[in-house]
């Protein structure tokens, strides 16, 4: 073998190290940002359920009563505490009404006819989804616009 032969020997073998570790670091970074992934999915039913807590009560209840106040008011509070606490983590609540729908972060449950709209906005969410990350979580269960009804 030649000088040049394994000079250029030399620099793969390097290249492929600095390559080596690079993806070493980012998996490791991912394992560290994703590990939390399935207690996250774990809370996040928790704070829907808070949310649906607070939402069953009509605002004539609250207002008759101090004590369903002070209670509901405890639930707020506690279901805002967790989302803070979620989006610390890098976990984030979905927003997709009047964004163009995305299958890898929602899931259609059906279409609304609204002509006002591009086909495929989405229209209603019935049911929050997360992100953590640039990764989904837990896709929005939402409702998507089409700008005429169906033959």
């Amino acid at each position: 073998m030649d000088n040049a032969d394994l000079k250029d020997r030399l620099l793969r073998a390097l290249a492929e190290v600095e390559n080596m570790r690079r993806r070493s670091e980012r998996d490791v970074a991912d394992a560290s940002k994703y590990a939390i992934s399935k207690f996250a999915k774990d809370m996040i039913a928790v704070a829907d359920n808070m949310e649906r807590a607070v939402a069953s009560v009509p605002q004539a209840e609250r207002e008759r009563d101090a004590n369903a106040t002070a209670v509901l008011h405890g639930i707020e509070l506690t279901a805002k505490a967790m989302r803070d606490a979620l989006a610390r983590n890098g976990i984030e609540k979905l927003e997709p009404v009047g964004h163009r729908f995305d299958p890898n972060f929602h899931e259609a449950m059906f279409e609304v006819v609204d002509p006002s709209k591009p086909n495929g906005t989405v229209a209603d969410v019935l049911e929050p989804g997360y992100s953590i990350g640039s990764r989904p979580l837990r896709p929005a269960k939402v409702a998507v616009t089409r700008d005429k009804p169906l033959q």
